[in-house]
């Protein structure tokens, strides 16, 4: 019974031509690229428009009324999406002062005080890293941070190091997407 398989099966093959064999290899090659193209565009498309939702504009007030009374200090965080799981963050810290009423006193004034930027690479859709760096002032300060996402993508929580990481901030509203 073996040998008879044995036989058919190189009597197939003999009759192949080399076209035959050639032209068999190339399709199974273009074949194989074209479903490794498809199939890596489609997951992209998946993974990209999972973390559509983390982009956008995230505020935070700063609750120690101590550091400038009377005044509002807050820091705006913008989210945006390079690519798939990658994002970048670029925040700036306000400061708030004075009234709409002139005759009140102080005239209104919004004053930018500090911007960094950072790199975002999410582990997960609501966990990531940021490797950030201050760039006004610009006086060298960078380092890493973890960002948290709430479960229903409404702020932020970015944990930076103790020593020059700025500690815990929360972004607890957002104000846009985009």
């Amino acid at each position: 019974m073996i040998l008879i398989c044995e036989c058919i099966v190189l009597n197939w093959l003999s009759e192949l031509n080399p076209i035959e064999i050639g032209l068999g290899f190339l399709l199974g090659i273009v074949g194989s690229i074209i479903f490794a193209i498809t199939s890596e565009k489609i997951k992209s498309e998946n993974i990209t428009s999972q973390h559509k939702k983390i982009i956008g504009s995230y505020i935070r007030y700063w609750e120690d009324k101590a550091i400038v009374p009377e005044d509002t200090l807050f820091s705006k965080a913008i989210l945006k999406q390079v690519k798939e799981n990658y994002f970048e963050i670029e925040v700036h810290t306000f400061l708030e002062y004075g009234t709409n009423n002139l005759s009140a006193g102080k005239k209104y004034t919004t004053e930018n005080i500090e911007i960094w930027t950072g790199a975002i690479t999410m582990d997960s859709l609501r966990n990531g890293t940021v490797v950030w760096e201050q760039r006004n002032p610009s006086n060298g300060n960078n380092g890493f941070k973890r960002i948290i996402l709430e479960k229903d993508f409404s702020g932020i929580t970015l944990v930076g190091e103790k020593d020059g990481g700025f500690g815990i901030e929360k972004f607890t509203e957002k104000i846009n997407v985009s």
